[in-house]
């Protein structure tokens, strides 16, 4: 098959109706989340997760990767769910697949819109709250040797790591605001 036919096999495939696999009796059906290959259908995952009974509580999320190093996360948030104060001892990065998210990260508070990303330190503490619904796509990475990053950094060091995102702040604050207006 051509490369041509491919692409309308698979245009004319997502036109159709998406089948959801859930479990009728709430238990979660099993799928592999680690060996060298797996194909990830994120859109499909995401709307299962809505159907799942944890999903009354305004958000619901799978682990879709798991490695000794690397985590793939899909979280699904109803607006005003909220993942509370935590931090990873790894690199994470939430990936914003559709709505909006607010992240407070120490003193400052950054919303994150459909198609960005926000990268954050190991030991980092933060909240997010879904703004709108959401689909995030969290990534959390560490080096296999953990004495790299056991050592938390005092909030002096994080604040001048993040005392960029200040003015970068205010900025989209005002703009938001005049567009608003």
């Amino acid at each position: 098959m051509s490369i041509a036919n491919t692409t309308a096999t698979k245009k004319a495939a997502e036109k159709e109706a998406v089948s959801i696999a859930v479990a009728t009796d709430g238990i979660r059906i099993p799928r592999a989340t680690s060996g060298p290959v797996l194909d990830l259908d994120l859109v499909t995952m995401a709307e299962q997760l809505r159907y799942e009974a944890a999903w009354s509580d305004g958000r619901n999320s799978r682990t879709l990767v798991k490695h000794a190093d690397f985590r793939l996360i899909l979280t699904v948030m109803r607006a005003g769910a909220h993942l509370h104060s935590h931090q990873a001892r790894g690199t994470v990065l939430i990936q914003v697949m559709s709505g909006r998210i607010r992240a407070r990260v120490l003193d400052d508070i950054v919303d994150v819109y459909r198609g960005h990303a926000l990268s954050l330190d190991p030991h980092l503490e933060h909240e997010i709250e879904a703004v709108e619904e959401s689909v995030l796509l969290i990534t959390i990475a560490w080096p296999r040797d953990l004495s790299i990053i056991r050592a938390v950094p005092d909030d002096a060091t994080w604040a001048g790591r993040l005392a960029s995102l200040g003015p970068i702040a205010a900025e989209i604050e005002v703009a938001t605001k005049k567009s608003a207006a």
